[in-house]
């Protein structure tokens, strides 16, 4: 069974969308510090992963799919 790294879901979102944590920090209407320190967590409350998915215009089942291990 894999389990998500959210780490990893943001990193390689950022990737595909050619856009930096601070890109994403603006989006979201958020600190960079605080994209940074979900970059280099493991796990994140739904809510949170759905914020995210919606800032970078994916599907949550995408998003999710970058981070899976």
């Amino acid at each position: 069974m894999s389990s998500m790294h959210i780490g990893n879901s943001i990193k390689f979102a950022l990737i595909k969308k050619g856009i930096s944590q601070q890109d994403l920090a603006v989006l979201m209407g958020c600190t960079t510090t605080w994209v940074s320190r979900l970059a280099n967590r493991k796990k994140a409350s739904v809510p949170t992963i759905e914020q995210l998915a919606t800032a970078l215009d994916m599907q949550v089942s995408q998003f999710i799919a970058y981070g899976e291990e």
